[in-house]
């Protein structure tokens, strides 16, 4: 599976590339609720389709040490819907460079 490069792009996307998207997952999650959490929460946050809690956002900024901000963390979605034109599946979102009139075409 590729990235998407413009999800990795973003201050949350870098950090979570070099820490792991795995290890955020089960660190956040034991830090939170005590169990981790799936990995796939993670790449929810950074294909914008989600946001985390903000106890979950908490332990984002403490795990970076001060490399990701809240605002970090919250701008995701918005960077992301900013190199977007449209989805043609859920979860799934066109670059803005492709022509939305070939949805679901290669």
């Amino acid at each position: 599976m590729t990235r998407t490069v413009h999800r990795w792009a973003t201050p949350l996307g870098r950090w979570v590339a070099d820490y792991g998207a795995g290890r955020l997952a089960h660190d956040v999650g034991l830090a939170v609720h005590g169990t981790p959490l799936a990995p796939v929460c993670i790449y929810q946050w950074l294909a914008g389709t989600h946001e985390p809690r903000p106890a979950h956002a908490r332990q984002i900024v403490r795990l970076s040490r001060g490399a990701v901000s809240f605002s970090d963390v919250y701008s995701v979605r918005a960077a992301v819907a900013a190199k977007m034109v449209a989805t043609d599946r859920p979860g799934r979102a066109i670059p803005a460079t492709r022509d939305p009139g070939h949805v679901g075409k290669p």
